[in-house]
């Protein structure tokens, strides 16, 4: 079986042909909820009917011959493509796939669209229980399927919104935890007086060095302290764009580790990009003492079109 995997997030968009678990093909499209959020920019039906045919014609591939295209994340909410309802916790894979909906865009594509819900807590804890996902728990059955994972463990899945997932030993998703970190380091970055001296650096790797300096000031001090020593050490040590953006991730990410010494449980896996994969294994590793792995690159890169298909796969038993 031949699908599309799109996965809509918060920054990008990624679209994936993947057939009985082999990646054939990739396109990362630099386009978000946060553009539809903004209001400028095309719609996601105009930027979806684009990435489709683009990587359809570079594979030489016609729409006749793709099974369907799989949909989750943000662009299955109220702002996005088209809203999907999130799924009531505990959700496994046999309810997650129940629950696809299956639609027609033809304005897009003539191919049968199938569009995975998002996750939801209720308020039965007052407001530490409430809590809402997209697309992270695609990400998650795709690494537990990949990786062959069974449950009682906890996922750690960076992003513009870091989710702490606990896996309890039946495979279901019954409680997570969101942050908002990734983006507060992206607008830190680019949006106060920090942009002087971080800019637009992305760096693929992290330096550990400078990683642990900003947790453990940040630890001692606070963040907002941590914070604006970020300029400081731009004005007066000449750090380096890399530098200062590694020292700022360990400084907000400082937070995210209490967060997980909080709500994670089992042993603890870490997936996501780089180079924040990286960046919480390091920290937990070396600050919180707790037992920590990084997904493997190819299975945390395609995580999402490894769980869209078995998904789908489920759904179509």
């Amino acid at each position: 079986m031949l699908l599309i995997s799109v996965d809509g997030g918060t920054t990008n968009t990624r679209l994936v042909l993947i057939r009985d678990g082999q990646i054939l093909s990739g396109l990362r499209l630099k386009f978000g909820l946060r553009d539809r959020l903004s209001g400028e920019g095309p719609s996601y039906g105009e930027t979806l009917s684009g990435g489709i045919h683009r990587l359809l014609d570079e594979n030489g591939i016609p729409e006749s011959g793709v099974a369907g295209v799989a949909v989750s994340g943000m662009i299955c909410s109220e702002r996005g493509l088209c809203e999907v309802p999130h799924l009531p916790a505990p959700v496994g894979v046999r309810e997650l796939a129940a629950a696809v909906v299956r639609a027609k865009f033809p304005d897009i594509a003539g191919i049968p669209f199938f569009l995975i819900p998002g996750v939801k807590t209720s308020a039965e804890d007052g407001l530490s229980g409430i809590d809402v996902m997209r697309g992270e728990e695609t990400e998650l059955f795709g690494i537990t399927s990949k990786a062959g994972l069974r449950g009682d463990f906890s996922m750690i899945l960076p992003g513009s919104h870091c989710k702490i997932i606990p896996v309890d030993p039946d495979g279901k998703i019954r409680v997570f935890t969101t942050m908002l970190s990734g983006e507060l380091i992206r607008a830190s970055a680019e949006h106060t007086i920090l942009r002087e001296g971080i800019g637009d650096a992305y760096p693929s790797e992290i330096d550990s060095e400078k990683l642990l300096a900003g947790f453990d000031y940040s630890r001692e001090h606070g963040l907002t302290e941590a914070l604006f020593k970020v300029r400081m050490l731009q004005k007066f040590k000449g750090y380096s764009p890399e530098e200062l953006f590694c020292f700022l991730c360990g400084a907000v990410l400082s937070e995210d580790m209490r967060a997980i010494e909080r709500n994670a449980r089992g042993k603890i896996y870490v997936g996501g990009s780089e180079p924040f994969r990286t960046a919480y294994a390091t920290l937990l590793r070396e600050r919180t003492g707790l037992e920590a792995e990084e997904v493997p690159e190819q299975t945390a890169r395609y995580a999402a079109a490894y769980g869209a298909e078995a998904l789908i796969g489920e759904m179509m038993k």
